[in-house]
């Protein structure tokens, strides 16, 4: 079935001063309550923690340089990489070039091998005519 809710009703009493106050004093103790435990835990701890921060320091240190190193080694292959495939690139480009250029030559010797064998051909025909005659 349907919840029922409890709308506060108009006519109730509004809320005080002093009740308004508490939440605030709440607040305010518990400030100061996390201000002793933050000072015990330096005054137990300090040392430690001095030397926890100076090695997380020293690793976040680490860390960038490592970064960045990387970052750099990345851009030295990638950069290789781009040189490369352009030599290739160029080294195909060339070859299929001296390949078009060589089949282009040895089409023509064909056609010049066809021209003399039809220039044979009616030499030969022309030798039998002369010779029928």
């Amino acid at each position: 079935m349907g919840k029922i809710f409890n709308k506060p009703k108009e006519s109730e009493e509004p809320v005080t001063e002093e009740e308004q106050a508490q939440p605030t004093a709440a607040k305010t103790q518990f400030a100061k309550e996390f201000n002793k435990l933050n000072s015990i835990r330096d005054i137990l701890f300090g040392e430690n923690m001095q030397e926890y921060q100076k090695e997380f320091d020293e690793i976040k240190s680490i860390i960038r340089d490592n970064q960045e190193r990387t970052d750099n080694r990345i851009s030295d292959m990638r950069t290789e990489i781009m040189d490369k495939i352009s030599a290739l690139d160029d080294s195909i480009n060339s070859r299929i070039t001296k390949t078009e250029e060589s089949l282009s030559e040895k089409i023509a010797d064909l056609k010049d091998a066809k021209a003399d064998r039809r220039a044979l051909a009616t030499m030969f025909t022309d030798i039998a005519r002369q010779l029928d005659s």
